[in-house]
């Protein structure tokens, strides 16, 4: 009798069951069609930019990282040698590797640069998809992101023409963003760790996002000695120091 009413039991509850893992697999399924989409929008629009635009048609900020290049390549530091780079030494070295890709493939320097943002761009499309989808789902998140970055014109002109690393530095602050939400939800101070090295990676690039530094404070708070000494570590040892 009494295995009877388990079967009962069991059955009464996997078409449930059954109901919620459709219901987050139809929700998987429309949330990757809506980032490629919208990762396809952003795409078409920057390469619509890029053909109709000359490359010449550039900032000045677009050829002092070419310039940059070519010192780099003559072996030049291009700190001492121009007045160029007023930043943490990471855009140099990405300048530097961006370089020996556009002479590895033939292409021009120009060309390379603005694939590689658009490529950072798309990363943080889908950081910034999930991060609204956690804190507020039911918005269309879609429309969102395609009106905000997709088909923006700032943004096509800052990652196109302006050729500016500032989106680098978003990539690292919704990284950060994400990992720290997951700390304040779940508690572990392994998420904490990682927000921390992420803000150390933003603030390497560029020193803008040290104001950020103080939502780090309830992880202190929680950690050990060793730990808050390794989260202050990772965090803030990346500082340029004049």
């Amino acid at each position: 009798m009494k295995s009877e009413q388990k079967a009962s039991s069991n059955e009464g509850e996997s078409p449930r069951a059954g109901r919620i893992a459709l219901s987050d697999s139809t929700s998987k399924s429309s949330n990757f069609r809506d980032i490629i989409i919208v990762l396809i929008v952003a795409w078409v629009a920057r390469l619509a930019f890029m053909l109709i635009v000359p490359p010449g048609a550039r900032s000045f900020d677009a050829f002092s990282w070419e310039t940059t290049a070519k010192y780099l390549e003559m072996g030049v530091n291009p700190y001492q040698a121009t007045p160029l780079l007023n930043w943490p030494t990471l855009w140099m070295q990405l300048i530097f590797c961006l370089s020996k890709v556009a002479a590895f493939l033939g292409v021009p320097f120009f060309r390379v640069l603005q694939i590689f943002l658009i490529l950072v761009e798309s990363g943080v499309i889908i950081l910034l998809f999930k991060l609204i989808q956690e804190v507020a789902p039911t918005q269309n998140i879609r429309r969102i992101i395609i009106i905000g970055i997709a088909l923006n014109p700032i943004a096509i002109l800052l990652v196109c023409q302006h050729c500016n690393f500032d989106i680098i530095v978003a990539l690292w602050l919704l990284l950060f963003m994400n990992t720290l939400l997951r700390y304040n939800r779940a508690n572990s101070l392994g998420d904490w760790l990682s927000a921390c090295l992420f803000l150390g990676l933003g603030i390497l690039t560029k020193t803008v996002p040290l104001i950020l530094f103080p939502m780090l404070a309830g992880g202190f708070r929680q950690a050990t000695a060793s730990l808050g000494f390794w989260g202050l570590c990772w965090c803030l040892d990346r500082l340029p120091l004049a």
